[in-house]
């Protein structure tokens, strides 16, 4: 669960470590602002959400809290707001799987990328077996049907 997609509808799905206020929670998606959005009539929530919710008003964004309708200079990205919440602590997505690590908002990617609990697929393309990243040194060496191996009679490498 790649935490920080900008692509993603809603805001973060993350665990945060306290309890977010509810400055920081979109009243669309309930969620953590993603991209924060601040409207004439004081209320923020996720971009991508207040773009979601123009399409589906023929091109009119309504406030959710108050009706107000807006139009489209009526509303900003709220950069403050947006760099408070990519300071809340979280804990990693595989925190159930014993990952220790927690950190800032703003770094969950990072972690993912290297995080040894994260769910890795063998990279020999033959072989299908998901694995947790810390069991791939492993899997490649002594599991995998598909690794390459030295020939006992030629000494070239061939599958396994």
């Amino acid at each position: 669960m790649e935490c920080l997609n900008a692509e993603k509808f809603g805001g973060y799905d993350a665990h945060f470590l306290k309890e977010h206020l509810g400055k920081y929670k979109c009243p669309v998606c309930q969620m953590v602002l993603r991209e924060p959005i601040l409207t004439d009539c004081g209320h923020r929530l996720c971009l991508s959400c207040s773009e979601e919710m123009r399409k589906r008003n023929n091109g009119v964004l309504v406030c959710p809290l108050d009706n107000t309708i807006l139009k489209p200079g009526q509303t900003f990205r709220d950069k403050a707001i947006e760099r408070d919440i990519l300071q809340l602590k979280v804990k990693c997505n595989h925190s159930l799987k014993k990952c220790q690590w927690t950190g800032e908002l703003k770094a969950i990617n990072n972690h993912l990328g290297s995080c040894e609990y994260q769910e890795v697929k063998c990279p020999n393309e033959q072989c299908s077996t998901s694995l947790l990243r810390k069991e791939l040194t492993d899997h490649l060496k002594t599991k995998c049907t598909y690794r390459l191996s030295n020939c006992q009679h030629c000494n070239q490498k061939i599958l396994f």
